[in-house]
């Protein structure tokens, strides 16, 4: 949906209506309820005198970042109906990329899911079937199956608490990220990072060029289209060399 606003909203700019305008032909077009309250309430922000990057920031989770600091440039050059017009095809190549990407990885995703699933299900009902074969032969067994059978007493008795403790350090983990510094530390690791270090490097370095590219190519200062590419970092490390 935030390609199409984008895309309406940047054609309404072009055509010579002005921003209040634009914003309320947009909740008169609007055909989804959740999409018309949004865009009512960014139009009611900016009607009472908030300029749209602000009343965007409201609203996090329908304009991230990137999309805030591409409109606040567009607004200071007053360059936003160009700047909203790139944005819209910015985003449309991205969501055409991440289409591909997820298509690429539900088939391993899929693979993956049900190779737990069986893993789990030998554990926890085919492994207690035999162990009652392998008491019989009072037999030393080998290592391995001494392993697989401790795998299974263990699924079946604390797998549920392994589940609830695994659950409770993520959550810990996230909140502890919240804090600057503890953030700032572990995306510097993530930078250096084997195999996952080279993927955070390459897409931030590709956010930052396309938000260059998009912000320079609409007029914005050279300056200026650094500090908003900057501000568009997901790694907080990067964003302060």
């Amino acid at each position: 949906h935030l390609w199409v606003v984008t895309r309406q909203l940047a054609s309404l700019l072009e055509s010579g209506l002005p921003l209040e305008q634009s914003l309320t032909a947009l909740v008169e077009q609007a055909e989804r309820p959740y999409i018309r309250d949004l865009i009512a309430a960014v139009r009611s922000e900016v009607m009472s005198g908030s300029p749209l990057s602000d009343s965007l920031k409201h609203h996090p989770s329908d304009f991230p970042d990137i999309y805030r600091a591409l409109v606040s440039s567009g607004e200071h050059i007053g360059q936003l109906a160009n700047v909203l017009s790139r944005l819209a095809d910015y985003i449309e190549r991205r969501n055409a990329l991440a289409q591909k990407v997820k298509l690429a990885f539900t088939y391993p995703a899929i693979v993956t899911i049900v190779a737990f699933a069986i893993v789990i299900f030998l554990l926890t009902y085919v492994v207690p079937q035999i162990v009652s074969v392998f008491a019989n032969t009072k037999q030393k067994l080998p290592t391995l199956t001494i392993i697989m059978l401790w795998l299974s007493d263990f699924v079946r008795n604390w797998g549920w608490l392994a589940a609830i403790v695994l659950v409770v350090i993520g959550v810990l983990i996230r909140n502890l990220l919240k804090q600057p510094a503890l953030r700032l530390s572990w995306h510097k690791w993530l930078l250096t990072a084997p195999l996952f270090g080279k993927l955070v490097r390459g897409y931030n370095t590709a956010r930052f060029a396309s938000t260059l590219a998009i912000t320079t190519g609409s007029g914005v200062p050279i300056l200026r289209a650094l500090e908003t590419s900057r501000d568009t970092l997901s790694n907080v490390a990067m964003r302060e060399l």
